[in-house]
């Protein structure tokens, strides 16, 4: 049976990878001679996402059920709060290429 922690951490799951997908794109439309780079990465991301959302309704239906095994739920706020961090310093445009990079 499925529990209702376990719908909320694919629902931060989700909320990461469309994160990280609007930070590739800010990323992108920042630094153009690295643009296909960046936008690639965004295609992924939503990639992940749509996976993420497929999955989620199956194990809402009772059809899938997963173990979370060792990540924990603050685990992931706190790496969708480091995103919405970088992205506050990218459109400050506090981001050197090298550090967009290193991400």
């Amino acid at each position: 049976m499925v529990k209702e922690y376990q719908i909320l951490m694919l629902s931060l799951f989700i909320e990461l990878e469309l994160k990280l997908a609007e930070m590739y794109n800010l990323l992108a439309e920042i630094f153009s001679e690295e643009s296909a780079f960046f936008k690639a990465h965004n295609r992924e991301e939503l990639q992940h996402a749509q996976w993420l959302e497929y999955f989620k309704d199956k194990v809402e239906k009772g059809e899938v059920l997963f173990n979370e095994d060792k990540t924990r739920t603050g685990t992931l706020k706190s790496f969708i709060a480091n995103i919405q961090t970088i992205l506050a310093e990218a459109k400050a445009g506090k981001l050197t290429i090298i550090s967009a990079l290193s991400l």
